[in-house]
């Protein structure tokens, strides 16, 4: 957007020192002089400033956190009666973006005003120039006001000039500052670019893997992890919270690299899949399920190009929760609210189970997807789901090792490692940690 405008500030510059060389040397060397003080001045004044508008820009932003949060918790604030806590709270974090914004707004006012004081210093250079030197006599009246067109033309130029190099600075530093915001959330590693290969089958398999969220390793939540799923095998993880459950499922995902080692797909390594090859064919569904403000039928179809009413009611039936869509008013035309706040927790969940079974993936994964159910609805869902990821590869993470009682396999974690794998019955039989994991359920 600026270009044109540069050139244009640039074409006058030179036009202005060729004409006023024809009337005196010496003012084109105040011109060219007056010039280099000028522009660097503006360049190096702009990116001082910037730093107390990076400041504001973060400040501004803990104030939209904030804000968001009270809202979100509006029932729960009042519940604990923490009414006066959150509003002094509050009342910190707009005074900081308050007092960060009236420095980056002083700066740049200081900044503008010096700016304006250089541009009337030209003019003023030339008229004393003028006045006391001995080329005025040798001048036509014409020619001097010549001379000072072209000057006041320049300083008009030359101050919009100012003004692009600031805007334009503070413009680059917001673009920076939401960048960096959004590549390091919570310290989690860049997620980089994929390759172009598909896989051919969706064997899983992960080869001496390590991973930290720490960027300098200093703590580790996977290690040494080995492990091989086949095609359409029905797989449960299990272990104690902190264990690297959910950590295991993001690294299939391709949402974190892993430190060392590999994790591949149809003995092709996840860099080298095709993003979108592994969006389409691998679904999760997490304990707190993302819903958008809008329908069922969105909600549940989310992802998916065509897919019929008919379709969608089945899955909803096979999610359990069909019956309780017809009972609405608008059906699947009803709009969930915000985060679906006007469903349940176990509401929510069946519609997130419903919106990852009625795609076509290869690999389904569960991290604590029915731990919001109650006994009885979590029951029917397990009905329901035997048939629909019979042809398909099956991961769930529980804390109810009742739910995962029909596994092909059990993956038992402790520390960031696999210490067990096996069968529900070997592993009862075979290892004490799972054993005890068993029995302490079965007495609750």
């Amino acid at each position: 957007m600026n270009l044109p405008f540069f050139i244009r500030t640039l074409i006058t510059l030179i036009l202005s020192i060729v004409i006023v060389s024809y009337s005196s040397l010496a003012l084109v060397l105040l011109f060219i002089g007056w010039i280099i003080i000028f522009i660097p001045f503006s360049y190096y004044s702009a990116k001082n400033s910037i730093t107390h508008v990076s400041n504001s820009l973060l400040s501004s932003s803990a104030v939209s956190a904030a804000t968001v949060e009270i809202v979100e918790n509006h029932e729960l604030i009042p519940a604990f009666g923490t009414e006066d806590f959150e509003i002094n709270k509050f009342d910190q974090v707009t005074e900081k973006e308050r007092l960060a914004y009236s420095k980056a707004q002083n700066k740049i006012d200081i900044t503008e005003f010096i700016q304006r004081l250089l541009l009337i210093s030209l003019p003023v250079s030339i008229t004393l120039f003028l006045i006391f030197s001995d080329t005025m006599t040798s001048l036509t009246p014409g020619s001097i006001a010549s001379i000072f067109s072209f000057t006041l033309i320049l300083t008009n130029q030359i101050g919009d000039f100012g003004k692009g190099v600031l805007a334009g600075t503070e413009i680059s530093e917001r673009l920076n500052v939401a960048l960096k915001k959004s590549k390091n959330p919570s310290q989690i590693k860049d997620i980089k670019s994929y390759g172009h290969e598909h896989p051919q089958h969706w064997d899983i398999e992960f080869n001496n893997v390590a991973f930290s969220y720490g960027n300098d390793g200093s703590s580790s939540n996977l290690s040494e992890i080995n492990l091989k799923i086949k095609e359409n095998e029905k797989i449960g993880v299990v272990g104690f919270s902190g264990a690297g459950k959910t950590t295991l499922l993001k690294l299939l995902r391709g949402y974190y690299r892993p430190d060392s080692g590999q994790v591949s797909i149809g003995g092709i390594d996840l860099k080298s899949i095709h993003n979108r090859a592994l969006t389409q064919n691998i679904s999760e569904v997490s304990q707190s399920i993302p819903l958008f403000h809008r329908s069922i039928r969105e909600n549940v179809a989310y992802g998916c190009e065509e897919i019929s009413d008919e379709e969608i009611w089945k899955i909803l039936e096979k999610a359990q929760i069909s019956e309780f869509v017809k009972k609405l008013p608008n059906g699947l035309d009803t709009i969930v609210g915000v985060r679906g706040q006007k469903l349940s927790g176990g509401e929510k969940a069946r519609i997130g189970i419903a919106r990852a079974l009625i795609r076509k993936s290869k690999i389904i994964l569960f991290d604590e997807a029915t731990a919001s159910l109650d006994s009885d609805s979590g029951s029917l869902i397990q009905q329901g789901l035997s048939e629909l990821i019979k042809d398909r590869t099956f991961i769930a993470i529980a804390h109810r090792l009742s739910t995962l009682r029909q596994m092909d396999r059990i993956i038992l974690m402790e520390k960031g490692k696999i210490i067990a794998d096996g069968t529900h019955e070997s592993l009862i039989q075979q290892n004490k940690v799972y054993k005890r994991l068993w029995e302490t359920q079965s007495i609750l």
